[in-house]
């Protein structure tokens, strides 16, 4: 039944016209003050409208009404990281992670979080274990090619673009993250502090290379 009466809610959110989906979530929370999932999306809908102290009020309810659901800690979490209250957002996403420790996108955001704390290792390990767990999940490989690279660890960032690739030769960011890479990867290699043939073992073709440092130089 509170599903039933949430369906128009969600339509309105889907299509973005957040005031009319706002509407009704306030009429089913006046009707039903149990409804936890109508915290968390009108929590979602006053954060798309800046409300953020709204929003927070609706996910601490959420969180009272029902302590036992990932979901809550988790959407409270990222509302504390757009907030930039990052301690406070990696505390709920690790209560998340331990209520739902199998959620690939709980350890993704738990990855993004602890990056942000510097917490490099961590995060290393939180995306490995979601991709561990979802091995198609590409947001996952090239947020970790990314802190790979920051990190200068340049082959697992390489490996991690060139199997994005491989899982959607379409995925735009992942040529452009790899093409960049490797532009600085060769003019380290011409300055002796890279071995470029590590880019050729991960399947990159000296055309490829080519073309990428052609491309640059327009």
């Amino acid at each position: 039944m509170k599903k039933n009466k949430l369906k128009p809610a969600l339509k309105e959110i889907k299509g973005g016209f957040y005031d009319n989906a706002l509407k009704i979530l306030d009429e089913v929370i006046a009707e039903d003050r149990t409804n936890y999932e109508a915290y968390l999306y009108r929590g979602k809908v006053k954060r798309e409208l800046n409300d953020y102290r709204g929003a927070l009020d609706d996910y601490n309810s959420a969180v009272e009404i029902n302590p036992q659901r990932a979901e809550v800690y988790n959407n409270r979490s990222k509302l504390f990281y757009f907030m930039c209250f990052y301690e406070k957002a990696l505390q709920d996403i690790i209560k998340a992670n331990e209520i739902h420790p199998e959620c690939p996108l709980i350890l993704f955001n738990r990855a993004v979080i602890e990056s942000k704390l510097y917490m490099y290792r961590d995060a290393l390990v939180s995306f490995g274990l979601s991709i561990k767990i979802n091995p198609v999940f590409i947001p996952a490989y090239l947020k970790r090619g990314l802190l790979n690279e920051k990190t200068g660890y340049y082959q697992g960032a390489l490996r991690d673009y060139a199997h994005v690739i491989k899982l959607n030769k379409n995925c735009p960011y992942a040529y452009y993250y790899r093409g960049k890479l490797l532009i600085n990867y060769i003019k380290d290699e011409r300055r002796g502090k890279k071995d470029l043939s590590i880019a050729y073992r991960l399947g990159i073709k000296k055309k490829e290379i080519r073309n990428i440092l052609e491309s640059s130089a327009r």
